[in-house]
């Protein structure tokens, strides 16, 4: 599954159709002439383009009351982060005048795998708790039935009502839309209303299934800039496996094998406190001789600027481990440089010669057995906090 930033979700909103304002998106200052064509008096709300919600309580949308206020809050973005993520782009949009807002999201039920449709007319910020406590409706269709907004409308229980009316039938369309471009999730929080009665996407993340790409033309002209918004991505598809930047404020990083070892980390961190910056799963069965496969790795991992400790457990079964860690003894070696602390584990195959490769360096633990690493890495990250 891969997230689509904000622009890229109203691109492929706006091209099937579906209402979203005006904007222009921004790379870099120079760029800035693309906004010309609003008002110099036009009210603009200007959005940080990273992979993050709440993003306006860091400073990552501001609403100016000119295009050249529009301007200089694009040029403060560009180049700074928002929750970790670095700002290459923004998107300027007219800011428009909202009565009322909702929320609508359509995903793939994980129970019964046809859509749920969710609604409530008590959308933007917060709704995931009132959500929680039994806001609005949702509605779970088999898989293969695709329902437009009279079906809609009905399982929820509406009468007629023009606004309802016109959420039914944009969440109907939302529904075809998820099918025909393979969507796990397609959020609008939140859905305005404009003070002319007007539904207008404000804001949208969209979910595609990075399985389904190979049918989806219109996604391979994306790609090049979700590799920037999700570093972890081309690391992914070109060395197998999965590194996944879960928290950019996490202080622990994995360089680990097994998915299964990797929620077990997260998990066992997590209950100490400690967050985790990422999600990995190296494979252990990859081919030795391949250095460039933890070299790109650690390029990831040294992109956490809260990350102070690396944990790298590697637990292989057939594997040779002595041609991992001849692998590895390069990375680790550029962690210990750039000031990270590293615990290795390492479990399989000639473990022990292995682990020898480490023992005795400076700002390396070694540690066999995985709790006791997990204990390791909780000293170090406690130390360096």
């Amino acid at each position: 599954m891969v997230a689509l930033i904000e622009h890229q979700a109203k691109a492929l909103l706006a091209a099937s159709g579906l209402p979203v304002p005006r904007g222009e998106i921004v790379r870099d200052p120079g760029g800035l002439a693309a906004v010309a064509g609003f008002p110099a008096e036009a009210r603009l709300a200007v959005k940080a383009q990273v992979p993050a919600k709440n993003r306006a309580s860091a400073g990552g949308v501001v609403i100016a009351g000119t295009r050249a206020d529009a301007e200089e809050a694009a040029r403060a973005m560009l180049g700074g982060r928002i929750h970790g993520h670095p700002v290459n782009s923004v998107l300027i949009e007219e800011a428009l005048e909202i009565a009322q807002e909702w929320f609508l999201c359509v995903l793939v039920d994980p129970w019964g795998g046809g859509l749920m449709v969710q609604c409530s007319d008590q959308g933007g910020t917060g709704i995931e708790e009132r959500l929680a406590d039994g806001a609005g409706a949702r509605y779970s269709f088999r898989p293969g039935d695709i329902p437009d907004g009279e079906t809609l409308a009905r399982a929820w229980g509406w009468t007629a009502d023009p606004l309802r009316d016109q959420v039914a039938d944009l969440a109907g369309r939302l529904c075809r839309l998820a099918v025909e471009k393979d969507l796990l999730l397609l959020e609008i929080n939140p859905l305005g209303v404009t003070t002319g009665g007007d539904l207008v996407v404000l804001d949208a993340h969209v979910s595609v299934d990075d399985a389904a790409e190979f049918r989806q033309p219109w996604f391979a002209a994306l790609e090049e800039e979700l590799a920037v918004v999700h570093p972890g991505r081309a690391w992914r598809r070109r060395y197998g496996g999965d590194l996944t930047v879960t928290d950019t404020e996490g202080t622990v990083a994995l360089l680990n094998t097994g998915a299964g070892a990797g929620m077990l980390l997260m998990d066992d961190l997590g209950a100490r406190g400690i967050r985790a910056y990422d999600f990995s799963d190296i494979r252990a069965g990859t081919p030795a001789g391949r250095p460039e496969r933890f070299r790109a790795a650690v390029d990831l991992i040294l992109q956490g600027d809260a990350v102070d400790t690396v944990l790298i457990c590697i637990h292989a079964g057939i594997t040779d481990l002595r041609e991992v860690s001849t692998d590895l003894v390069e990375s680790v070696g550029t962690l210990v440089a750039a000031g990270r602390n590293v615990v290795v584990r390492l479990q399989g195959p000639h473990s022990a010669e292995a682990s020898a490769e480490f023992r005795g360096r400076a700002g390396v633990v070694v540690e066999p057995d995985m709790r006791r690493a997990v204990d390791a890495v909780a000293e170090l990250t406690r130390k360096a906090s």
